[in-house]
């Protein structure tokens, strides 16, 4: 793709600057996604290591956070690809 004047005028248009601004959405969910699993595997460690009345708590939060992350994060790709 050569780069031109009209490509830059896209680009800083409001609907490019929306693209862009997409694209970063999807980045950051699937980086939470990355995040929220890391963190649901930590809560495990913990819980083996470390045995508390409140691991059963724990890991159900943990395992509800990383559900829900996946879901917010399909619902933007889904937002995003619908446009």
């Amino acid at each position: 793709m050569e780069l031109t004047t009209n490509n830059l005028q896209g680009l800083f248009s409001i609907r490019g600057f929306m693209s862009i601004i997409e694209i970063l959405v999807v980045i950051v969910m699937v980086l939470y996604i990355i995040f929220a699993f890391i963190l649901h595997r930590q809560i495990k460690m913990m819980n083996k290591s470390f045995s508390t009345p409140q691991a059963p708590l724990l890991s159900m939060a943990g395992i509800f956070h990383l559900m829900l992350s996946l879901v917010v994060a399909a619902l933007a790709l889904l937002s995003v690809m619908a446009r």
